[in-house]
């Protein structure tokens, strides 16, 4: 099913597998996940800025964000947080604003990033929900930008290096389990009918100068993605199965002496 309409906030209220999900068992366990679907902390301000940006990249026509005062403390930052929320807006303050507006602007003049987004039949931040055939576990993804026609799934991230060098974007993109998120985003859409036969990520740096650089992923690294995928679903399910949440960690480990000590 693909649901044209709902928010970014409405999208993350349901109760489907996302990739978040997914990354969480992947990257702690079972147990931390279900922890963190029992109890969801509130989205952070750097959550916060990432949506906005996202927004006045991909849909500034339908721009829902809302310069505040200068900091959030006071009545008039709360009085302004209530009517947002009531509205399903994003109020940052005018410094965030400001900045976010600023890592926009540095996307949509980027030609290199304009250019395969250039597409008349893009569908943008759109919500899918299906299920996975192998668990039939219930799932679901907002990607950011799909071409039906040239089955091109873009994913726009900020972050703090977007730099092609060793240990720049790439280090980040390990470390956050994006690997598996184009995997999951891949199988989503395979599900609903929506082939993916390139992603490319658009990485764009949150701080000044706001440099851009376009990543394309090779599927040498989806395959491994779906691998980490699989994994975390299977885990996933067995746990509702046996309706056991565990870390899955042994009654006893062993601290080693890693390689970087061993000549002290």
């Amino acid at each position: 099913m693909i649901n044209y309409e709902l928010t970014n906030r409405q999208y993350h209220s349901r109760p489907e597998l996302s990739s978040s999900d997914g990354k969480a068992v992947d990257q702690q366990s079972v147990k931390h996940w279900r922890a963190k679907k029992d109890k969801p902390s509130d989205p952070t301000p750097a959550m916060i800025k990432g949506s906005a940006a996202h927004e006045l990249i991909l849909t500034p026509e339908d721009n829902t964000i809302i310069r505040g005062p200068d900091t959030r403390r006071g009545n008039a930052w709360k009085e302004l947080l209530e009517d947002a929320n009531a509205k399903d807006h994003l109020l940052l303050t005018s410094g965030d604003y400001d900045e976010v507006q600023a890592i926009a602007d540095a996307v949509l003049s980027h030609a290199p990033a304009i250019d395969i987004m250039n597409e008349p039949d893009a569908m943008k931040e759109i919500s899918i929900f299906n299920d996975d055939p192998d668990t039939g576990l219930s799932l679901r993804c907002r990607p950011d930008w799909y071409s039906p026609s040239k089955r091109r799934l873009i994913d726009i991230k900020t972050t703090v290096d977007a730099s092609p060098d060793y240990g720049g974007f790439e280090k980040h993109f390990y470390k956050y389990g994006y690997a598996l998120q184009c995997a999951w985003y891949e199988q989503v859409l395979y599900n609903e009918g929506l082939p993916v036969e390139e992603i490319i990520f658009i990485t764009v740096e949150n701080t000044y100068p706001y440099c851009v650089q376009n990543f394309r992923i090779p599927w040498d690294v989806i395959s491994y993605g779906r691998g980490r995928m699989r994994r975390a679903l299977d885990k996933i399910n067995r746990a509702y199965e046996a309706e056991r949440f565990t870390t899955g960690w042994p009654d006893e480990a062993i601290i080693e002496l890693p390689d970087y000590l061993q000549g002290e």
